[in-house]
């Protein structure tokens, strides 16, 4: 001031939320001198914006193997453990998935890829993604007693002969079905 001091005056603070982001706000402070000698000075004003414009934070989840296909689980978005946002909360939501078509084989393995989508209050985002791996690498178990199927029939036993020869041993498997292989049929004469 031309005659001595100035005196700061604040005439209004107002805080103006955003209406589609909870973290985010308009604040507008407005001040003005006064050199106590009734002269006033105009109105300063000061504007801060506050935005949240980061994505959140989350790391790929840790990569799942099972044996059978039958064996993936549903998806499931408690996967991502570490999610987090600097203004606030994240949430997590399944986004997609996709996969190789490999046959779920110890050389074809199935990789099945899920993808979720991390959220913050403010809609920012980001992708994750979990990967899970079917790999059958336990053969199939013969669940036929041996020697159960050894037979010794008379040479005139057409019949019995037929159907020792028409029976077969049988298999478990622990993703699905045991397909049955014919490996030899040797016939050796006394």
């Amino acid at each position: 001031d031309n005659c001595g001091t100035a005196n700061i005056n604040l005439v209004s603070d107002v805080n103006t939320p955003d209406g589609t982001c909870p973290n985010a706000y308009v604040r507008e402070r407005t001040w003005n001198f006064n050199d106590g000698n009734g002269n006033t000075s105009a109105n300063f004003v000061q504007t801060i914006t506050v935005i949240d414009t980061t994505n959140p934070t989350a790391s790929n989840a840790t990569a799942t193997n099972v044996q059978c296909i039958s064996d993936i689980p549903a998806n499931n978005p408690n996967v991502i453990t570490d999610e987090a946002d600097s203004c606030g909360s994240a949430t997590v939501a399944f986004l997609s998935e996709s996969n190789n078509s490999g046959a779920g084989s110890i050389a074809s393995p199935y990789i099945l890829t899920r993808i979720y989508r991390v959220t913050d209050a403010c809609g920012n985002t980001t992708d994750v993604s979990h990967t899970i791996t079917a790999s059958d690498n336990q053969a199939p178990v013969i669940s036929t007693s041996a020697g159960s199927l050894n037979h010794t029939l008379q040479c005139h036993d057409a019949t019995g002969i037929a159907s020792a020869i028409a029976e077969a041993p049988a298999a478990t498997d622990n993703c699905g079905t045991a397909n049955i292989n014919l490996v030899s049929d040797v016939n050796t004469p006394d």
